[in-house]
């Protein structure tokens, strides 16, 4: 065989096609594998662009899961409500004094130095339906079915950061449908069961901010615990359901909406306060 027909070895002929000035890619061989400045720029807009648009998805997710858990306790609490009731003729719960929403000394509860003659009924009927709700008597007073994982407590007026922490409010973020404010007519207290018209759309046991119309998950006003109309708000039902509601405010009638007359409820909000 010639000299000019000589066969170049492979792995000599692969590294005279990538040395440095061959028209074989020398471009390519003189960067290496390294990225450029312009390169790791776009890498880190790209996953800041990604971040941007995955947090608030994972955000809301968070809230709903949070809302959920929400949703959960209050159909126990009002499942532990109606358990109530079969063994007490049919009947809510109602306060042991003669104005009867005020409950005075139940299972050894010592009175709240703030009441006149005992607890409020609607926070403190957590006393009469803890059982029902598999909470043992002497367990702990922070039970998580009785904390909402949205309370915020109501700054405002100075109960806080959570209402389930203060002794005031029997450690319970949820309120039963029993506050006379505007008249007994427009709660559950001292009734049966049997003789709400429509137990789809009245409410027995929610959120606390059902007292003044803002919420703790949707809030139309921030942190600012104002009344504000269709602030959305946890409810559990007569017939067993919980969904959220909005709630109807009107700066006429007050802020404690819980207190509205059915006729003072738009029939648009899938909620009412009183039995009939």
């Amino acid at each position: 065989m010639s000299q000019d027909n000589k066969v170049v070895p492979k792995n000599e002929s692969r590294f005279r096609s990538h040395a440095p000035g061959s028209k074989g890619g020398g471009g390519l061989a003189g960067r290496g594998s390294a990225f450029t400045l312009i390169e790791l720029l776009v890498v880190i807009a790209i996953i800041a662009i990604l971040a941007a648009m995955l947090l608030p998805v994972l955000a809301g997710a968070k809230a709903r899961a949070l809302q959920t858990q929400c949703l959960g306790n209050l159909k126990q609490l009002n499942l532990s409500l109606r358990l109530y009731g079969d063994d007490y003729g049919d009947k809510t719960p109602t306060g042991t004094s003669e104005s009867g929403y005020i409950l005075v000394l139940v299972h050894d509860v010592p009175a709240n130095p703030a009441a006149v003659d005992g607890e409020d009924i609607w926070w403190w009927y957590k006393e009469l339906i803890k059982t029902y709700a598999g909470v043992l008597p002497n367990t702990a007073s922070n039970t998580p079915v009785f904390q909402c994982p949205k309370d915020r407590g109501w700054i405002d007026q100075g109960f806080g950061p959570h209402l389930y922490q203060d002794l005031v409010l029997d450690y319970n973020s949820y309120v039963y449908n029993g506050c006379p404010n505007t008249g007994l007519e427009n709660t559950l207290l001292n009734k049966k069961f049997s003789v709400v018209k429509h137990p789809s759309r009245t409410w027995s046991v929610s959120e606390w901010p059902i007292h003044w119309g803002f919420s703790w998950h949707h809030s139309l006003t921030g942190n600012s615990d104002v009344p504000c109309n269709n602030s959305l708000d946890n409810c559990s039902f007569v017939d067993g359901h919980a969904a959220a509601v909005k709630l109807y405010y009107n700066p006429e009638w007050g802020a404690f909406v819980a207190g509205y007359t059915t006729a003072q409820i738009p029939g648009s909000y899938n909620y009412q306060n009183a039995p009939d």
